[in-house]
């Protein structure tokens, strides 16, 4: 779990699982996000990802965001999804998927 945003929280577990390279040649190549309730522009927010698969050159991350009322709270689910990487070789300008 993290208290920002997908992105904030993907970056976070790369950095702790000590592949700080993986944005560099892992471009996102899909990305889904179902929307269930609003969020407010600077409202805190709980992100929770989970790997839903590894393949050989992809990783799909699911994701469920939290909106946090003002005492920090969970306050209700605002959004769900999926986001899928590819790796790219050195060199290479596509994802070899």
């Amino acid at each position: 779990m993290c208290s920002s945003d997908l992105e904030a929280c993907e970056a976070q577990l790369f950095r702790n699982l000590d592949l700080p390279d993986y944005f560099g040649a892992a471009p996102r190549v899909q990305q889904t996000v179902n929307f269930t309730a609003k969020l407010y522009f600077g409202q805190r927010v709980l992100t929770s990802i989970r790997v839903e698969r590894l393949g050989e050159k992809s990783l799909t991350l699911a994701f469920t965001t939290e909106g946090l009322d003002s005492d920090g709270a969970v306050a209700y689910q605002a959004a769900t999804g999926t986001v899928t990487t590819a790796h790219v070789a050195p060199g290479d300008r596509k994802s070899v998927v």
